[in-house]
Order: C-alpha cells, then structure tokens, then sequence
C-alpha cells in the first residue's frame, strides 16, 4: 500500500491531535475520514515520524523539541500528554452497563502499558496513574471526577 505524506494542515490537525493524547490511529482517522482503512493504517506509522508532523509538533510546543527542552519541561510534556491520553480513553469509550466502567478499564490498560514501557524509571506521585489523574481532574472538573468514581461493586448495574 502506498504511503500518503500529510499535507501542511493535515499534519498541523494532526499534531494537535496527538499533542492531546489522542492515538495516532484515531488521529488520522479523525483527519483522514473518508480514506480507505488501509491508507489510513499506513499512514499511523508513517506519520508519527513525518518531517511536517515533527515541525507542526515542535511550533506547538513554542519552538522547542525534545532535546532542546530541560528536565522539568520534557516531565511536564510527557505528564501533558499522559494525561490527554488517559482523558481520551475515558471519553472515547462507549457506555456500558458494567460494573466497571469501559472509559476507566481503557485507563487502566493504558497505565498497565505505560508502566511496562517505562518500567522502573516511572514512579507517580501515589499509588497509580489512575489515582494521580484523578486528583489532578479533581481540580478542573469535579464533577467529571465524580463521574469517573469506581462504581460500589456490591451495587448491581440494571
């Protein structure tokens, strides 16, 4: 299948997109709706690493890549993003009628790979990535925190 390079904007709509915590996947499906499944698989991959994605990404970021950044500003992009991620899981999943909600388990699952990938060298402030974006959503939007809550196990979901 063959590769189709982003336009200008399609790798500036998609940069954001990614700069959000939105899957490279649904990002280009987002700007790429009416490709074929094929093209847009390919372009996941291709786009991630594409020279105008690259440049979109480092003008969101005020001008500055990955290693022009200090410490506290790649922990602070890197937290930025981890977290669009795990919001995005949540508002992505379809609502169901489970004892634990689709949007949280997508969370978790998304917090189970980014420890695997990171290993020891992350460490969250508490006890998991859930609890700490929680607490950091506690401060935006209670009531979206409140939503999120785990629901009581012993209560059955009609």
């Amino acid at each position: 299948m063959e590769e189709r390079r982003p336009t200008e904007e399609e790798a500036a709509q998609y940069g954001r997109l990614v700069e959000a915590g939105v899957p490279s996947l649904d990002a280009v499906e987002l700007v790429l709706p009416d490709e074929a499944d094929g093209v847009r698989r390919v372009c996941a991959g291709a786009w991630a690493v594409d020279s105008r994605v690259r440049a979109a990404r480092i003008a969101l970021n005020g001008g500055k890549s990955w290693v022009a950044m200090s410490e506290a500003e790649r922990s602070a992009y890197a937290l930025g993003i981890a977290y669009g991620s795990m919001a995005y899981a949540v508002v992505s999943a379809p609502p169901t009628l489970t004892a634990k909600a689709a949007g949280q388990r997508r969370v978790m699952e998304f917090i189970a790979r980014l420890e695997q990938r990171m290993g020891k060298a992350w460490a969250p402030a508490s006890s998991t990535g859930w609890t700490d974006f929680q607490e950091q959503l506690k401060k935006t939007d209670p009531q979206l925190a409140e939503a999120l809550q785990a629901p009581d196990p012993k209560k059955r979901v009609q």
